[in-house]
């Protein structure tokens, strides 16, 4: 999942800096729009490589629809 070490790190991911954010956390950034519109593009750069792997894996991708949740926005 994403590179999650654990289940505790993707828990807490909204609350995670993040370097692609320039170091703030998820819910940091979408106080603006701008923000908002980066966060979506991480979230998606995960859902694509998980689709990636989970195709050259003969699996299902797993779901990161908790992201989306925990930070309140739609895909």
């Amino acid at each position: 999942m994403a590179g999650f070490t654990s289940l505790s790190a993707a828990h807490d991911w909204a609350e995670t800096p993040i370097p692609m954010l320039d170091n703030m956390t998820p819910l940091q950034a979408c106080q603006t729009r701008a923000g908002q519109e980066r966060v979506r593009g991480v979230i998606n750069m995960y859902v694509s490589n998980e689709a990636n792997f989970a195709a050259r894996d003969k699996r299902k991708p797993a779901s990161f629809k908790f992201l989306w949740t925990q930070v309140n926005l739609k895909p």
